[in-house]
This record gives C-alpha cells, sequence and structure tokens, in this order.
C-alpha cells in the first residue's frame, strides 16, 4: 500500500465519520442513545490512540467513564485535523517500519503466541478498518431507533467526488481535499 492510498483512505474516513456525526446530531433521540455514544467513545478513543503511538506521544488508557458527547466529537475533531498534519509529513519507508503496540500483550494472550511484526501500514489499514465497522453499529443504532442513517460507502464517496469532509456543528473534519 503507498501513502497516497492510505491519505485517501484517512480523506475519505474523515468524510464518512462527519456525516454520521451529522446524522446524530440532528436526531435529538440519537444525541442522548448511550450505545451510540459508546461506539464513538470507542472509535474515537481508539483512533487517538493509534495516533499518539504512531507519534510517539505518551498516553494513558482511558477511563471507563463515558464523557459528554461533546467531548466525544471534539475528540474526533482533533483526531481529523492531527492525522492530516501526520500524514501529510509521513513519508513512503517510514510505511514498511515496524511499530510497537504497547497494548500487544492483550494479542499474546488471545492467540498464545507472540505477533507477528506489525508495520506502520498495517496499523493505519487498522484505524481505517476499525473506524468503519464502529460507523457501521452507529447507523445500525440509528436504524433500531428509527433514524435514517447516512449512505457511508467508500463508493458513494468516490461517486460524489471524494468531497474533503464536511462541518458537524461548525467543526471540519477532513479539511483537505484529495
Amino acid at each position: 500500500m503507498n501513502l497516497p492510498t492510505i491519505r485517501e483512505l484517512f480523506d475519505y474516513t474523515a468524510w464518512a465519520d462527519a456525516i454520521v456525526w451529522r446524522a446524530v446530531l440532528a436526531d435529538p433521540t440519537a444525541t442522548i442513545d448511550q450505545k451510540i455514544r459508546d461506539y464513538f467513545r470507542h472509535m474515537h478513543l481508539v483512533q487517538d490512540l493509534f495516533l499518539k503511538v504512531w507519534r510517539g506521544d505518551p498516553f494513558e488508557m482511558p477511563s471507563a467513564e463515558v464523557p459528554p458527547l461533546s467531548s466525544i466529537l471534539e475528540l474526533a475533531r482533533t483526531f481529523h485535523k492531527e492525522i492530516e498534519t501526520f500524514l501529510a509529513k509521513l513519508e513512503e519507508p517510514a510505511l514498511s517500519g515496524e511499530v510497537k503496540l504497547p497494548w500487544a500483550g492483550h494479542f499474546t494472550e488471545m492467540m498464545g503466541k507472540e505477533p507477528a511484526p506489525i508495520t506502520l501500514t498495517d496499523t493505519l489499514l487498522q484505524v481505517v478498518n476499525h473506524s468503519t465497522y464502529h460507523r457501521g453499529q452507529v447507523n445500525a443504532r440509528l436504524r433500531q431507533i428509527e433514524v435514517t442513517p447516512p449512505m457511508t460507502d467508500h463508493i458513494v464517496w468516490v461517486a460524489i467526488g471524494k468531497p474533503a469532509g464536511f462541518e458537524v456543528n461548525t467543526i471540519a473534519f477532513g479539511t483537505q481535499s484529495s
């Protein structure tokens, strides 16, 4: 996988995250739904934790307390701004470098053996895929509470011209365009 493709996948992720947020914020029932809040919290905490690992920033594992939706939205906004900066400075050779995940011990416990080496590319793709999974959970929950979820398919994003993101509650995600 090359760097332009990875950057494009994160542009898509910013767009898709933003339109799901927009759908949630537009519906009073969705904004108070605990499951939606939990899905968003987990998705954006994972995005933030991986970014901290990639940059070598210190971090603590988050508490179990779920913050207000506005704080989770701010975490999302900050991540999307900072990942753009990170990816803009990233150079192609770094993609094959190994990433040491502080939580790799959990893999050892699950699999009964040490994990194989994990590259920066592997972890970047993990964040994109993980985010897609949890956006799907939010959309499924929106259907359960009788709110029409937005279409977030990658091919739709491509078909509409790869828009550079949306403003969600005056907070922009994905300010760069491909």
